[in-house]
């Protein structure tokens, strides 16, 4: 994902078409990534993006409907993560970046 300069990438914990174990018909999986961005002095980006404002949510493909909450990330320097629970047997779903 990519917002006037910001990157946005997960880096584990989901990748394309992974089918996740469930256990008593729902699943949950922490996920990773990393932000960067594309300006050599990230000054100015800061003051466009507040990691308090980055969330998640899982989304069903086929009709749009929320599959989760939207869940607050945890960021430190440029990492970030967030553990999705309660993700019901099913799909395909997406995960939908907010920042």
């Amino acid at each position: 994902m990519t917002q006037a300069g910001l990157h946005i990438e997960v880096t584990g914990g989901l990748s394309d078409w992974e089918i996740l174990q469930q256990e008593n018909g729902y699943a949950s999986t922490t996920v990773f990534g990393i932000i960067s961005s594309d300006e050599k002095d990230d000054t100015e980006q800061q003051l466009f993006f507040s990691p308090q404002s980055m969330h998640v949510r899982i989304v069903n493909e086929a009709d749009g409907s929320f599959v989760t909450p939207l869940l607050p990330v945890e960021v430190q320097d440029n990492a970030w993560h967030v553990l999705l629970k309660d993700i019901p047997c099913g799909g395909p779903y997406y995960l939908d970046v907010l920042i």
